[in-house]
């Protein structure tokens, strides 16, 4: 019984560390969408400033 309950501990301590793995992926792709949304909307496109317009 006693390997068997460390064999549980184990399971459940694998799964939480993948679901902070899983929580921190899903936590970089919606900030990196919300960077791309913002810079799009501001002009730039590929991460590349738009060009400036020539003033005279």
């Amino acid at each position: 019984m006693k390997d068997f309950s460390f064999f549980i501990l184990k399971i459940f301590t694998f799964m939480a560390r993948m679901a902070r793995k899983v929580r921190k992926a899903f936590l970089q792709n919606a900030s990196i969408n919300i960077a791309r949304r913002a810079m799009s909307s501001a002009g730039w496109r590929k991460g590349e400033p738009p060009e400036p317009a020539d003033e005279v």
